[in-house]
């Protein structure tokens, strides 16, 4: 035996082996190299697993919630959410908090209605949600709509709602989900075509508050910190320049701060066909509806779906193809409400057609040649004093290519003719591709 206990290898005359010591050394190479393999099977299979696990969470989520907002789905998948589970119930309809996503921009919960009763449609869904010291969250609310599900077929509906959040406002560490509910036994279509007969049973609203709290995991949403860039870059349209401040990436939303040059004589009402580019893939902006908010006259926000996810070494970009836009001085439009005269139009696609007394308002009827045309619902009477629209529709004609717009302002009002109405869109474009690079 030698030094380490290991039994040598001898011929029979006494004499060393080398062929047995080859064969030793083989069948422990081989019994190495195995267990070796065998490890990095093992390492290989659960680092699929957990990738399958992520991947398969979001599919469900996609698949039950109807998601199609890409943010969302890799918040999910990177295990940015948030189980709550907790129900709410009354008259044999419940109220299910099942998950909530948290950052500073968005605010988003999922839950499930399920009917256990005799009910049949949801006219009107209403809700609130209030923060630890029980003051509604200010937000952007998104409402859902399932006036045509019918819950004695269907019996569950799994849906989300999120409310876009001003980014001062911190994550709260507890929150309460309000619920009001206005049920129907007839589908919006049915009570279309019933609404005139006087025995059909009136809508109601259930005299009950869903009420769930919901205590917040601020460390699982307060770890991933916000991605700021300094863009300081502009463009110039025709003499007409745009200056791309800040792009500010939240787990769930990019927000992208611009401004007007003050001098620009011209009104800029949108940006063409504006993205954010990351990598291989477009965000156009728009949360919930919601496009930008205006700080001011020359500011605006707008809201992407967030590239926050996705691989950090990749290119991004802000592209877009022009601007919507009209000089200042063809912003109004002034009407002279007692000889049906129009005073002044941006141009001669712009007619007025009739002003029509409707008891208690005036109904004015311009047609526009084209479309893209809108006003804003504040107006002007002939003393500079602001008023306000009762209401406004448009209606565009393919047949011809004009469109009617509605404008209704209510007699109560100090019209003093002549008013000025506000153009608030228009379709006379700028075009001019660009591309900015961010990183």
């Amino acid at each position: 035996m030698n030094e380490n206990n290991q039994e040598e290898k001898f011929d029979h005359d006494g004499s060393l082996n080398i062929n047995d010591f080859e064969e030793d050394r083989r069948l422990k190479s081989k019994k190495k190299t195995i267990i070796t393999l065998t490890a990095s099977i093992i390492i290989i299979a659960l680092l699929i697993a957990l990738t399958f696990s992520s991947e398969f969470k979001s599919f469900c989520f996609k698949k039950r919630y109807d998601i199609h907002d890409t943010s969302i789905l890799r918040a999910i998948k990177s295990n940015f959410i948030q189980d709550v589970d907790i129900m709410d119930q009354y008259d044999d309809l419940s109220f299910t908090v099942d998950n909530i996503i948290i950052d500073k921009s968005r605010m988003v919960i999922f839950y499930t209605i399920e009917n256990k009763g005799a009910h049949k449609y949801i006219e009107w869904f209403d809700y609130e949600v209030l923060d630890e010291m029980g003051n509604n969250i200010k937000a952007c609310n998104q409402y859902p709509d399932y006036s045509d599900i019918d819950l004695s077929k269907t019996k569950k509906i799994h849906d989300k709602f999120s409310l876009i959040l001003s980014p001062e406002i911190e994550i709260p560490s507890h929150i309460s989900v309000e619920v009001k509910i206005k049920e129907s036994q007839y589908s919006y279509e049915e009570y279309r075509d019933i609404k005139d007969d006087n025995n059909i049973q009136e809508s109601k609203e259930l005299p009950y508050t869903w009420k769930i709290d919901i205590p917040i995991d601020k460390e699982l949403f307060s770890k991933k910190k916000k991605i700021s860039y300094d863009i300081n870059k502009s463009v110039e349209m025709e003499g007409q320049t745009v200056f791309f401040d800040k792009l500010t990436i939240y787990p769930t939303t990019a927000i992208l701060d611009i401004h007007y040059d003050k001098n620009n004589t011209m009104k800029i009402f949108s940006i063409q066909d504006l993205k954010l580019v990351a990598g291989d893939e477009d965000f156009t902006p728009g949360l919930n509806g919601l496009v930008s908010t205006n700080p001011d006259e020359f500011t605006r926000n707008f809201y992407f779906k967030s590239s926050y996810f996705k691989k950090a070494n990749e290119e991004l970009y802000i592209m877009g193809n022009g601007i919507k836009c009209i000089e200042k001085e063809k912003l109004d439009v002034v009407v002279d409400m007692e000889n049906n005269k129009l005073l002044k139009s941006p141009d001669k696609n712009l007619i007025l057609r009739e002003i029509r007394d409707d008891g208690d308002a005036y109904t004015i009827f311009f047609e526009y040649i084209g479309d893209g045309l809108t006003f804003d619902f504040d107006f002007m009477n002939a003393k500079g004093e602001s008023l306000h629209a009762e209401s406004i529709g448009n209606s565009y004609r393919e047949e011809n290519r004009t469109a009617e717009i509605r404008y209704t302002v209510p007699k109560s009002q100090n019209l003093k003719s002549p008013i000025t109405l506000k153009i608030d869109d228009f379709p006379d474009m700028i075009v001019k591709p660009f591309k900015i690079e961010i990183k």
